[in-house]
């Protein structure tokens, strides 16, 4: 398989670190009409798939954030984007960014009308800050697994679960939503020209995304896992400084459970083992259920949720301790790829 990867740098995102950093093709649109009523007035960032701006309403003055997809496109893409427009404007959640319009801009290059959210992805929060209280995940894991059951109560698998994908305003007790429906499919959706290839993020996606063997509901539930492990041990499951060597373990190895990474607080191994099941049938029910029984675990009168995670070795079976640490190891890889045919390419 590594002959066939195409791997561009992380910088390659749809959300550059670099809100002033204008390519030359976004500059254009600075100024232009978006749909009848919005007018583009900030570009806050460009990758690989497009740019992301801030429009106005030429009225009202309210703020919403819009993508435009990059033209370079096939038509498969273009498909993809609206179908990730159509998918968003049927759900209604606090959890969940909101739709408001697709179009067209005056080049012919599509756009999605959608909610200004602030805060900072996860992702960058977690690079930036290494740690949080156990506490604050569980805070967080619960709104992320109330956006997935309500995902799951309308027939649609996200299939990307990662902390890039997932907005966590500080300033709102740590409000959460869940963004990104790019490669979401309504379960048992049979349309091959929008549902072909190996699609995701390797860190996070299930033994059966990987293996290309079918993706439902428990795919979902396995990233959301695999999030939790992350936020409460540092790493991912499967720990690796390639997506190729990710993507193998998913397959062929065990995960990483908590015990092994010095956490030895009763029942945390048997939780995570469970979301983390490789047959999705032993998985938890539901996203809620999943968290439920984790905030049994680490609420436990040994446990201080008010602790700093990512945990150090117990000072002796019978009272494990959570302390702040720092994260170890290198950034963790979490590039999402398309595998389509023989090429892979960069996502985000």
């Amino acid at each position: 398989m590594d002959a066939a990867i195409k791997i561009e740098s992380d910088d390659d995102t749809l959300l550059s670190d670099d809100p002033d950093g204008h390519t030359e093709a976004a500059k254009s649109y600075l100024g232009c009409a978006v749909g009848a009523r919005h007018r583009i007035v900030k570009h806050l960032g460009s990758g690989g798939m497009g740019h992301v701006f801030i429009a106005e309403h030429v009225t009202l003055g309210a703020q919403v954030a819009v993508k435009v997809l990059a033209t370079r496109f096939p038509s498969s893409i273009t498909d993809r984007f609206i179908a990730e427009a159509k998918l968003l404007s049927m759900l209604n959640h606090p959890n969940i960014v909101k739709v408001f319009d697709i179009g067209e801009m005056d080049d012919e290059t599509p756009f999605m009308l959608m909610e200004l959210v602030p805060g900072i992805d996860l992702g960058a929060w977690l690079d930036r800050h290494q740690s949080l209280s156990v506490k604050r995940v569980l805070r967080i894991l619960r709104q992320v697994a109330c956006a997935i059951d309500h995902l799951h109560s309308q027939g649609i698998v996200h299939r990307d679960i990662k902390p890039p994908n997932i907005i966590v305003d500080p300033e709102a007790n740590d409000a959460v939503k869940l963004l990104d429906f790019g490669i979401a499919i309504r379960e048992g959706a049979a349309d091959a020209a929008l549902d072909r290839g190996l699609l995701g993020t390797p860190a996070y996606m299930a033994p059966e995304q990987v293996a290309g063997s079918g993706c439902g509901k428990a795919a979902d539930l396995y990233a959301l896992g695999a999030l939790a492990l992350e936020l409460l041990t540092g790493r991912p499951p499967y720990d690796y400084p390639s997506l190729n060597l990710v993507l193998a373990a998913v397959l062929h190895e065990r995960p990483s459970l908590p015990s092994s990474r010095g956490i030895d607080i009763p029942g945390f191994d048997a939780v995570m083992e469970r979301a983390l099941a490789r047959d999705p049938k032993e998985r938890f029910a539901s996203a809620n259920d999943f968290v439920d029984a984790l905030s049994d675990v680490l609420s436990a009168p040994w446990t201080n949720r008010g602790a700093r995670v990512f945990a150090q070795p117990a000072t002796s079976p019978q009272q494990p301790s959570l302390a702040e640490v720092r994260r170890p190891g290198p950034p963790v890889v979490r590039g999402a790829i398309a595998l389509v045919g023989a090429a892979i390419a960069w996502l985000a």
